[in-house]
C-alpha cells in the first residue's frame, strides 16, 4: 500500500484537480490518502470531509493558528507548514512507501510511478524536478550536496544527462521509504529542509530524478 500525504490551507480552487490526480494514480497502485487541512476560512475543510473517494482517506483537522504566507522564505511560514507535516507523520502508520506531495502541484500518475521504482534499488527517498513553465521553480528547497540551491535555469540542472544525483535538500514533492516517514520530522524554522537534513542525519539518502516532474500552476 502506497500512503499519499498532503496539506491544506485555502484550497478550494484546486481541490477537483488533486482528486482527479489522485483518482488516476489509484489506478495504478494500491494507495491510501491522508491529509491535513488547517486556518482555512474558505471552506476547504467541509469542502474535504464531504469528499466521496473510491480509496482509503483520512482527514485531520490541524490548526496552528497563525498568519497565511505567500512563498516567501520566513521562519514563522515554516514552522506552521512544520507544525502541520509533523502532526500528520506522527499520526501516519504507513505500510509501504510515502508520498508527500504539495496540494496544488500538477503531476501525472507516471510521475509517481517512476519515483516508486527507484525505492526498490537502493533509494531511500528522491524527489522530482519542480518547475514552473519553462524554468526551476522551488530553488529554495532544492539543494546540491554542497548545500548549493538550484538555478532556476533548467538547462543547467539537466544538461549532464543523468537522471538519479544525490541531493542534500528537496522540496515541494518526495517520495520515500516508509521508514523514513516514520522518522524523519520537518525543521521548526526551515521546514522540508529541516526534513531532509534530518533523513540524512538518520543515514538515509535523497536522490533528484530529473526525468520527471511535478508543475507549480
Amino acid at each position: 500500500m502506497v500512503s499519499l500525504i498532503s496539506i491544506f490551507r485555502n484550497s478550494i480552487s484546486y481541490l477537483d484537480r488533486y482528486i482527479a490526480q489522485v483518482e488516476a494514480l489509484r489506478q495504478h497502485v494500491p494507495l491510501e490518502v491522508v491529509v491535513a487541512e488547517g486556518d482555512s476560512d474558505d471552506g476547504t475543510y467541509d469542502q474535504l470531509r464531504g469528499l466521496q473517494f473510491t480509496i482509503p482517506f483520512e482527514l485531520l483537522k490541524i490548526d496552528h493558528g497563525g498568519p497565511l504566507f505567500n512563498s516567501t522564505d520566513n521562519e514563522q511560514r515554516w514552522g506552521q507548514i512544520a507544525f502541520v507535516y509533523n502532526a500528520l507523520l506522527d499520526t501516519l502508520d504507513p505500510e509501504g512507501p510515502v508520498i508527500l506531495v504539495e496540494s496544488d502541484l500538477i503531476w501525472q500518475p507516471e510521475t509517481m510511478l517512476g519515483l516508486l521504482k527507484h525505492l526498490d534499488m537502493g533509494v531511500d527517498a528522491v524527489a522530482p524536478l519542480s518547475v514552473k513553465g519553462d524554468r526551476f521553480y522551488d530553488t529554495w528547497g532544492h539543494r546540491w550536496p554542497d548545500g548549493e540551491r538550484f538555478s532556476s535555469d533548467l538547462t543547467e540542472i539537466v544538461s549532464d544527462g543523468k537522471m538519479l544525483r544525490p541531493i542534500s535538500s528537496a522540496g515541494s514533492c518526495i517520495v520515500m521509504k516508509e521508514a523514513v516517514a516514520r522518522k524523519a520530522r520537518f525543521g521548526e524554522t526551515d521546514g522540508i529542509v529541516g526534513f531532509c537534513r534530518h533523513l540524512h542525519e538518520l543515514g538515509f539518502n535523497l536522490y533528484l530524478d530529473d526525468l520527471v516532474r511535478v508543475e507549480h500552476p
